[in-house]
């Protein structure tokens, strides 16, 4: 066998070793914050659940959903406008 054979198998072994490390630590994490063990169909469940706006937030959209319709000009900050000011 080369030694160009074995630098590359010896390559491909620790990097198999370090990509298994990180995807037991990231199972062990995940396990210890939810308490579930870490199923690809349970990644994608958490990854995609959609949190409920609170009722606090959803009049605060509706508040300014009716000021960006009626007073266009209003929704605009401070901010906003020094930096529209500036270009």
């Amino acid at each position: 066998m080369r030694i160009r054979s074995r630098f590359l198998i010896s390559f491909l072994g620790s990097l198999l070793v370090i990509i298994v490390s990180l995807m037991a630590i990231f199972a062990i994490v995940f396990y210890a914050i939810t308490g579930e063990v870490p199923l690809p169909a349970t990644l994608y469940k958490t990854a995609t659940e959609q949190k409920a706006i609170t009722f606090e937030e959803q009049e605060a959209l509706i508040n300014l959903r009716n000021t960006a319709k009626t007073r266009p000009l209003k929704t605009i900050n401070k901010r906003n406008k020094r930096a529209n000011s500036s270009l």
